[in-house]
């Protein structure tokens, strides 16, 4: 038996990786350049090598002479059919990142997001993405001509990071949801907090680096840094209390500031603008209180609120789908009767909304999605 003299190598030669192919070079070139230090793009280039992985087509072999026979693609459709929620949960990111690096990999040229109408289980279904490679462009970017020493790339595509046979698989009928666990308790506890988080272990870590670290960052930087902080799920650290800037870069990030701002569809009227930027504005106060704040009836500690914005995060992937509910409440109240003290009414609606999100969102999706079906 032949050995190489190290007992790892000759272990792993005894293993066949499949799934998804990073070629190195797609670290140089997929690359986050508006960042004043540009690094690589990570998201979407995962996001690229499952993409890449089921266009590949599929070998047909003859069983009996084992010679390919013919090839066969992975999908059932004529594209990838995809959603950011489902790219969301497959890489560990929100769905507001998930679609920022979809549109990053459309402007390199790589991928053309295609947007189609269609009936799933007799109900109409609008904006169903699905997912166009362009080889062409892909190859371009892959395999570059070798100018002032550039990394050479082999025409062996199989060079690259072997990730494992953990990948996306194809749904059907993207965009029906799929619920978890829902809390449905409401809180009436008019004592303070006595301990200032329920996640002690994470609080202990994050505090133990409390020491502000952003003086002179420019935005970008400071975005990249926040942005480091939160991943995997999300999940704000304890001591970003102490700083409004970073607290504030956090909030927008988890409720998704950056898609709603720039995308012109995504708000009805000018009202529902005002809505959402007050619940962040207020959402940023209630996590950088210094002293215990009462809210309908209940006395509650910033890190009660940091807790509650993390659960939802951990749960959600971010807070759209709780931000939506809680601004659908306020404008709901506000057609109704003026509201005087228009930040104190958003705080009580998003300390409501943290136990009541959740049912309200499963009740308008059963009403909507099983009403129809039933009316057909």
């Amino acid at each position: 038996m032949f050995s190489t003299g190290v007992a790892a190598c000759d272990q792993l030669k005894e293993l066949r990786f499949q799934g998804n192919i990073i070629p190195q070079i797609w670290y140089k070139i997929f690359v986050k350049k508006e960042l004043k230090k540009p690094k690589p793009h990570l998201l979407a280039i995962n996001i690229l090598a499952d993409i890449v992985f089921w266009y590949r087509p599929r070998e047909e072999r003859d069983e009996v002479t084992g010679a390919v026979i013919g090839y066969t693609k992975r999908f059932s459709r004529d594209l990838l059919q995809r959603s950011y929620e489902q790219l969301a949960d497959m890489f560990g990111c929100s769905k507001g990142q998930a679609t920022d690096a979809i549109v990053f990999l459309e402007n390199m040229g790589v991928v053309e997001r295609v947007f189609r109408t269609e009936n799933v289980g007799g109900v109409v279904c609008n904006n169903i993405l699905y997912l166009a490679l362009n080889v062409a462009r892909l190859k371009e970017l892959t395999f570059p001509p070798d100018k002032n020493n550039s990394p050479k790339v082999s025409e062996n595509f199989s060079i690259g990071v072997m990730k494992s046979d953990h990948r996306c698989p194809e749904i059907s009928g993207e965009g029906m949801a799929k619920f978890q666990d829902t809390n449905t308790e409401i809180t009436t506890k008019t004592t303070p907090e006595n301990t200032p988080s329920i996640y002690p272990a994470l609080m202990a870590n994050f505090l133990a680096n409390a020491e502000s670290r952003i003086d002179g960052l420019s935005d970008e930087e400071l975005q990249e840094e926040v942005e480091d902080d939160l991943c995997p799920d999300n999940q704000i650290p304890y001591s970003y209390n102490s700083d409004k800037r970073k607290m504030e870069a956090a909030i927008k990030i988890v409720t998704e500031w950056k898609s709603a701002t720039t995308r012109a569809d995504f708000f009805k009227d000018d009202f529902e603008r005002f809505a959402y930027e007050l619940l962040v504005d207020c959402l940023t106060e209630m996590v950088c209180e210094t002293e215990i704040r009462t809210y309908k009836g209940s006395a509650v500690s910033y890190a009660k609120v940091l807790d509650k914005i993390n659960a939802c995060c951990k749960k959600d992937g971010s807070l759209e789908e709780f931000a939506r509910e809680a601004i659908d409440d306020y404008i709901k109240a506000a057609n109704q009767a003026e509201i005087r003290d228009k930040r104190k009414y958003m705080k009580s609606v998003i300390w409501n909304s943290f136990s009541t999100y959740k049912v309200k969102f499963e009740s308008f999706f059963n009403r909507s999605y099983y009403g129809q079906l039933n009316a057909n």
